[in-house]
This record gives structure tokens, sequence and C-alpha cells, in this order.
């Protein structure tokens, strides 16, 4: 006869057991702090699901319309999570808001709005958000498959992000050491959107002044505005 642990174990290995929400394995989980019936699943192949926990089990909100082979995922907001997958790719998915109600769910899952979207060049292996300074904005710590630590950093202000991207945008003209395209580079696998090179941003740097002056006059702006917007946006996150 088996013991009341045992029988509690199997119970809730059946309250827990979804095959139907997950198509092939999991590649990560994690539940929400402030609301725990929902609970975020990636998937091996799937990209990341949006499950919610109710009485008749696992309830499907939102699914992808791409396949991403997630390696580590990371929580934003309710709404919003940060996934890497295998072949170097960085996305930042937010779900709709009929999604999260709960008290009328929806009857089909919803897909979830790819807000940002790069390609590192390396597999993300890990990530989480923190603040690297007692005054410092928090930031997305990530580490990768070859080593490196690399940070994701809020762009809070529209003039701070359409002067990056201009700068961005000017520097890609310049010829590549490597022969490679930048923006093909970023696109690799899914056009690049939302996002902002900042190591190329900081090529800015080791450019003679002539080259500064004409870039600077080409999007608008003073050499010194620019480097000093560089490292104002290293200090303000404590890098």
């Amino acid at each position: 006869m088996p013991c009341a642990s045992t029988c509690w174990v199997r119970q809730l290995l059946r309250r827990v057991h979804a095959p139907a929400a997950i198509p092939n394995a999991v590649a990560s989980l994690c539940a929400n702090s402030q609301r725990p019936n929902l609970l975020l699943v990636a998937d091996v192949q799937e990209s990341v699901r949006l499950l919610a926990l109710t009485s008749a089990g696992f309830h499907t909100l939102v699914v992808d319309t791409l396949p991403r082979f997630v390696v580590a995922m990371l929580p934003l907001d309710d709404a919003t999570v940060i996934a890497s997958d295998k072949f170097g790719n960085v996305v930042a998915l937010r779900a709709p808001a009929s999604a999260l109600d709960l008290e009328h769910p929806p009857a089909r899952p919803c897909h979830w709005d790819a807000v940002a979207e790069f390609h590192a060049g390396d597999i993300i292996t890990g990530m989480d958000a923190c603040e690297m300074g007692v005054a410092a904005r928090q930031i997305i710590l990530c580490s990768s498959l070859m080593g490196a630590v690399l940070a994701a950093v809020p762009l809070v202000s529209r003039h701070d992000a359409d002067m990056l991207r201009a700068l961005e945008l000017a520097l890609r003209r310049l010829p590549s050491v490597a022969g490679r395209d930048h923006l093909a580079m970023r696109s690799s696998f899914f056009p690049v959107r939302a996002a902002v090179d900042g190591d190329l941003c900081e090529l800015f740097y080791g450019l003679d002044s002539t080259s500064q002056d004409a870039i600077a006059e080409d999007i608008g702006h003073d050499a010194p505005t620019i480097l000093k917007k560089l490292d104002d946006m290293r200090a303000i996150h404590a890098l």
C-alpha cells in the first residue's frame, strides 16, 4: 500500500503534466513573481510560450509565429521577455494585452510581438537584469558561449536613440576591415529592429578629428557632443 507522501507526489506529477503545451522539450522555465499562475516556458525549437495554470490544467495564452531554438530567456515584466537562441539571435517579445486577461482568456493562443531583435554574433547562454552601481540604471547583462560579457542598455530618451541610430548609420558607410556588411551581419537570421550596435558606435572614438567632424556634420551634431554622449552612456550605467 503506497504511503501518503507517494500519493501526494503522484498527484503533483499528474497536475503539472502537460504534453500538449510543450511541443518538444523544455529549455527553460520561469514563473511570474507578481502573478504566480503565469508560467513562461522556452521550448528547444518552438520559441517561448506563455501558459496559465487553471483548475482544468495548463492553458496556452501566447505562442510565437517563428521557430526559435531558445537557449536562455529573461522576463522583463508581466508581458515582455527577452530570449536568445542557438544561432546567436536575441529577441524581445511582448504579449498583447488581451492575452493577459485571465478572467476572459482568449479561445485561441495569441502571438508574441517582436519589439526588438538583433544578431549578437555569439550564442548568449545567460542573461540577468542588474545595476552595475549604486545610482546606475538597470541593464541586461549577458554572457556568451565564447566567454564574452555583453550589456544591453535601455535608451529611455528619444533624442539619445535618434542620435545613436544616426551615428550607427553613418559608421556603417565606412569601409569594413573584414569586408562584411554590418547590417547584413546584425540581420543574419532576422531583420534587426529597435537595436543600436554600441560596439560600432564606439568606433567613433578611434577616428581622426577630420573624420569625426565629417560624420558629426552629416548627422547634425558636433564631434564633442557625440563624444560626450558616448561617455555619458557608460557613466550612467557604470560600465
